[in-house]
């Protein structure tokens, strides 16, 4: 890369833009993958982006700034169906890279985003899914009914590589049909129905060396979990006062 960026600057004398766009894909589970694999995938998606933000970065910044387009994926947010380890571990480091990096070059004029597709219809994946139960997971998945198409996250890519974007930096956007905005809805669900759950536990606990004892629950110190209050061990029994008990 280093090479690459020394290439540009000499024939160009300058550059405005970078789209980290390499990756190698995975489906291998947590217990399936191997480990020269994960080196591989981890070695292009996730040191790769490293490597271009580190050499590209400063000429970028020499040429009177621009942007960093990292290309994550849905997977660097959700766990996705359950497998694809190694690949979501790289585009997981990706997004957080990009929030960093953003940060470091703020006032330098380099804008670091991350674009997360959702599953697009190329043609290695259509050759090699259609049909297929994955692919049927993969439109059962997203809200809205289809796959992606290579143009769509290209007009993203445009965006946030020119100058309409220019007060967006250290930003996550998504092309994914609706998979993040669903999968949200129902984190939020699920967390106002376990926090109903501890009220209704919690009228009935009582104080244990610092832990709150439910008894149609079980001893759990959820109490300050649910209330959104650290983790600290604490006196609190109740989830909707957090009045600290007494002994």
């Amino acid at each position: 890369m280093e090479a690459v960026v020394a290439a540009t600057e000499g024939t160009f004398g300058s550059l405005h833009a970078l789209v980290n766009n390499a990756a190698l894909g995975s489906v291998a589970t947590a217990e399936e993958e191997t480990r020269s694999h994960w080196d591989r995938v981890i070695g292009v998606g996730q040191t790769g982006t490293w490597l271009g933000m580190k050499h590209a970065g400063p000429l970028i910044e020499r040429s009177g700034g621009g942007s960093i387009v990292n290309m994550c994926s849905i997977l660097g947010t959700v766990g996705g169906l359950g497998n694809s380890v190694a690949y979501a571990a790289a585009k997981g480091a990706v997004r957080t890279m990009t929030k960093n990096a953003a940060l470091h070059w703020a006032k330098a004029g380099v804008r670091v985003n991350s674009l997360h597709p959702g599953f697009i219809g190329t043609a290695p994946l259509l050759e090699r899914w259609e049909g297929s139960e994955r692919h049927r997971e993969m439109l059962a998945g997203t809200p809205m009914g289809r796959l992606g198409r290579g143009e769509e996250i290209a007009a993203a890519v445009a965006f946030l590589a020119g100058d309409d974007s220019s007060f967006v930096t250290g930003s996550e956007i998504y092309a994914d049909g609706g998979v993040d905005g669903g999968l949200s809805c129902a984190e939020e669900h699920g967390l106002r129905v376990m926090r109903r759950h501890v009220r209704r536990c919690s009228r009935r606990s009582i104080t244990v060396d610092g832990t709150a004892s439910f008894p149609r629950c079980g001893p759990r110190s959820i109490a300050t979990m649910a209330s959104g209050a650290d983790s600290r061990p604490s006196n609190t029994v109740s989830a909707a006062t957090s009045r600290p008990s007494r002994r």
